[in-house]
């Protein structure tokens, strides 16, 4: 199949205009994104952080409500997220291979409750936070440094002054030559960057509306997901970054944000009963506590209580908690 051929079978899979098997082997490709060394043409296909978006919205649309409630990475996927991951790290669509030596990509994910450290190949190190995916290559090339995240990273970029350092996610893309920042970039939240050194440009990855930013020490840029706007604010860095030490801190998020904290944390389901529990407003920090220890301190301080469905589900009932915290 010629590059041109793909591109139009990709066109016509937007579109909807595909057969099932046409269909079928766009989706089982880029579920087995991860075997394949491939480039990305942009002066043939277009933008590929356009094309993935539309990739992304056009998989949402096919998945049916219960398909994303099953799923924990919500409406992703695996083929959701593999299309993400495939087209903003631009490796994509079983085109033509990259000039020169294939570059081999690695995926490294963490399981809810694990933390890793990986050090890339030009030194930089990347502590990855729990229920997190990084995708990067073995040996970067002569002209770039470009890794994809979907979940949370603290890097500290080795300095360069030849080549920028690029972190994309599928909303974001943050580049800089030497520093440390955190990325949060959950799917279904709004995503965050913050600058622990240094400085950072932040950019959103929609070529037909760029916003862009640029950011230094204890400063955040934020993205809302849902009016899909960039702007900025200080960061409270000691908050942000506590995870790393495995400390799991609250600085008054409602108790919604905090329930899915938990969840990547502990690897179970939180439901809450009812709509004034979401928007409970709590404060707490806990250094490598157990589950049961954190439901117990939320309890003395709000008026919650809670109970166990099983191994994996915590029930979490009350009128309402607190709102001095």
């Amino acid at each position: 199949m010629t590059t041109q051929e793909i591109k139009d079978l990709i066109d016509r899979y937007l579109q909807g205009r595909t057969t099932t098997e046409e269909s079928r082997w766009v989706e089982d490709f880029m579920d087995s994104y991860q075997h394949h060394n491939i480039g990305w043409d942009e002066s043939v296909l277009g933008s590929r952080h356009e094309k993935a978006k539309q990739l992304f919205d056009r998989i949402r649309q096919k998945t049916s409500p219960v398909q994303i409630k099953t799923h924990r990475v919500t409406i992703y996927g695996k083929v959701a997220a593999a299309i993400v991951l495939l087209v903003a790290i631009g490796l994509a669509l079983f085109l033509r291979p990259a000039p020169g030596k294939p570059v081999l990509m690695i995926t490294k994910t963490t399981r809810p409750g694990q933390k890793s450290t990986i050090i890339l190949s030009d030194g930089t190190e990347v502590r990855l936070n729990s229920e997190s995916t990084l995708t990067y290559p073995q040996q970067f090339t002569d002209g770039s440094r470009e890794v994809m995240l979907e979940g949370e990273a603290f890097f500290h970029v080795k300095r360069s002054a030849k080549r920028s350092f690029i972190v994309h996610t599928p909303v974001l893309k943050t580049t800089v030559l030497g520093t440390s920042f955190n990325v949060s970039a959950f799917a279904g939240h709004d995503q965050h960057v913050t600058v622990a050194t240094g400085r950072v440009k932040v950019e959103t990855a929609d070529s037909t509306a760029r916003q862009e930013v640029t950011i230094t020490r204890e400063e955040q840029a934020h993205f809302d997901a849902e009016n899909h706007h960039l702007n900025t604010a200080k960061a409270d860095l000691n908050a942000i970054l506590a995870w790393k030490e495995g400390i799991l801190q609250f600085e008054k998020v409602t108790f919604a944000e905090a329930a899915r904290v938990l969840e990547r944390w502990y690897n179970v389901r939180i439901t809450l009963a009812n709509e004034e529990l979401k928007r409970c407003i709590i404060r707490g920090k806990y250094k490598e506590e157990n589950l049961v220890n954190i439901l117990e301190s939320l309890k003395f301080v709000n008026e919650i209580d809670y109970r166990f469905d099983g191994d994996n589900h915590v029930t979490i009932t009350g009128k309402g908690c607190s709102t001095k915290n």
